[in-house]
């Protein structure tokens, strides 16, 4: 049966002496390893050591740490490994902010107890139950502890954040739309009213009464009649010339009315009584 090998991923800028000792506890165990430290010759084309042996491995294994997460040439071989599908297990050497392509990958924790992480690599790598279950993160699909707490938590706050907005502009609309009801039924009564005083206006026009001291004539040869037209004549008032009382007897002849002062259309009126003038 060959031995697995494993091929080394790591910054030499805060995990050299880690990825050594892990190195060499794993070799012990009996697994062909791969470093760079130990494995690409003087003289060697670095890349091309590298791209070989990536070819060859059956298991990359990621040195987490701060430097580790920020190098190019680290997350080239790492994602060059997952794009050939080769297993790659990260091991969590310093706590720092995991690329993005690895937070689903089941990781060993090394922060808090460096055997405790050895024999869960061990476990993993044998496709053995771990003996350690504080030195793994849960399922092979689980994302690591600071994915919820970097990512889970924004994202409820911006879907509260939205939920309470749309509340506040949907109560803001229902209020708007209330006033605006409250407002055309109030036009609408007004509006009601005046229609309906027109209406009784023209329905019941003002009555005006006119009284005029006309005077009532009838021919004397009309028969008087229920339905008989009557004639309203305009009273006509005749004054006549004041007479002087003169005690001097005249001689004067008094005067005679000839036919043609008798002459024309007589009508009989009535006078007004007048006052003795004193």
């Amino acid at each position: 049966m060959s031995k697995q090998k494993l091929f080394f991923s790591y910054s030499r800028n805060d995990a050299a002496s880690f990825a050594s000792k892990l190195a060499n506890d794993l070799e012990q165990a009996g697994f062909d390893i791969w470093i760079d430290q130990q494995d690409i010759p003087a003289g060697r084309n670095w890349d091309l050591e590298i791209e070989q042996a990536l070819e060859s491995c059956d298991c990359l294994l990621f040195i987490e740490s701060e430097k580790s997460v920020a190098s190019n040439n680290v997350l080239d071989e790492v994602y060059y490994a997952l794009g050939q599908n080769k297993k790659v297990i990260p091991v969590i050497y310093h706590d720092s902010k995991t690329p993005f392509r690895l937070q689903r990958l089941q990781h060993i924790d090394f922060t808090k107890d460096y055997e405790a992480g050895l024999a869960n690599l061990l476990a993993e790598l044998r496709g053995q139950k771990y003996p350690h279950s504080h030195g793994s993160q849960g399922n092979v699909n689980q994302p690591p502890a600071g994915f919820f707490k970097k990512y889970l938590i924004p994202v409820l706050i911006v879907i509260l954040l939205f939920v309470a907005g749309t509340v506040a502009l949907l109560r803001k609309k229902g209020k708007y739309q209330d006033e605006q009801q409250h407002k055309a039924t109030v036009a609408n009564i007004d509006t009601g009213a005046k229609v309906m005083n027109k209406v009784k206006t023209i329905e019941e026009p003002e009555t005006v009464r006119i009284e005029s001291p006309a005077v009532q004539t009838t021919a004397a040869t009309s028969t008087p009649s229920i339905n008989a037209k009557r004639k309203f004549v305009t009273p006509k008032i005749i004054t006549t010339p004041k007479i002087v009382n003169n005690t001097q007897p005249t001689n004067a002849a008094p005067a005679k009315l000839s036919p043609d002062g008798l002459a024309g259309h007589w009508q009989l009126v009535k006078v007004l009584p007048k006052h003795a003038s004193h």
